[in-house]
């Protein structure tokens, strides 16, 4: 499954304490759950590119921000509105998307 489709836009303020096949565990906490747990869609076609030439970067031992950006920009891997990636602009996609 790429997403959580039992996920709800109004999330309950009281957390249920059982867990359930293919629920959220404590809804009201995502800090303890992986994005695509509680994500409302599958991953774009641009989210997906992205995370596999991130794979491959990291697999490659880069895990600098520096290095990590030059290496999607040498990989014509763009940001979604094609622009080559900055440290910022990398650093806000990643805070937008949760990864």
């Amino acid at each position: 499954m790429e997403y959580n489709l039992h996920y709800q836009a109004t999330i309950s303020t009281t957390p249920n304490s059982e867990a359930g096949v293919g629920q959220i565990e404590v809804p009201d906490d995502q800090s303890c759950n992986v994005p695509f747990q509680y994500r409302r869609g599958a991953p774009s076609e641009y989210e997906m590119t992205l995370c596999n030439s991130l794979s491959e970067i990291f697999i490659k031992g880069i895990e600098e921000l520096p290095e990590i950006v030059q290496s999607l920009n040498d990989m014509h891997v763009g940001m979604s509105n094609g622009e080559p990636w900055t440290a910022e602009s990398f650093e806000l996609e990643m805070a937008r998307i949760g990864y």
